[in-house]
């Protein structure tokens, strides 16, 4: 067998995944367990980060091929970064702050990674405001009974005015028509 290296990138592609992360759970010190626990509360966030990406490139390089992962160790981090991005926005969707910005700063991912990722979505800030108002068109189906405004600033817009304006240039209708056609239908299905 080859010499063993303690990245596990460099362990030998030749070996079945089982073996590879065998391999790496032999390098990894459970003895220091406690000793990194007390040193993750106070690590940088972007230290965190880099090492769940090493964490999780290791599983993904262990048993990648078992779990359909296919491709490059540079697209799975991409695909890695666009869904913690992507989760991170559903998460704070109701955060005023939330914007491109507050996720470059809390995310540590670059802007332009960012930017490049959300490019089939026209971009992060268009991405935050187009799932903003799809759960808006959500709760406003769902919550017939509370204000349209109070659903437009549980979603993050800063007026009612800006909400409708908004909600209108993506649906073609205003969040009181939306309401309205959900009720009027449902008051016909009733009736059949």
């Amino acid at each position: 067998m080859p010499a063993v290296k303690t990245h596990f990138q460099d362990l030998p592609v030749t070996l079945d995944p089982a073996q590879r992360l065998e391999i790496a759970h032999q390098h990894f010190d459970v003895s220091a367990l406690p000793v990194q626990q007390q040193l993750l509360r106070f690590m940088a966030p972007w230290d965190a980060h880099r090492i769940l990406r090493e964490i999780v490139l290791l599983i993904a390089d262990a048993f990648g091929e078992q779990a359909g992962l296919r491709g490059s160790k540079p697209a799975l981090a991409r695909a890695m970064a666009f869904d913690l991005a992507r989760r991170y926005v559903h998460a704070n969707l109701r955060d005023d702050d939330l914007s491109p910005d507050h996720v470059v700063e809390s995310l540590g991912i670059s802007r332009p990674t960012l930017y490049r990722l959300f490019q089939h979505d026209r971009g992060l800030a268009a991405y935050i405001r187009h799932t903003r108002l799809r759960a808006a068109a959500d709760e406003l189906v769902a919550f017939p009974g509370v204000p349209v405004q109070d659903i437009g600033y549980a979603h993050g817009f800063k007026s009612a005015s800006d909400f409708t304006r908004a909600f209108r240039r993506a649906y073609g209708l205003a969040p009181q028509d939306i309401r309205q056609s959900h009720t009027g239908m449902r008051a016909h299905h009733n009736r059949l």
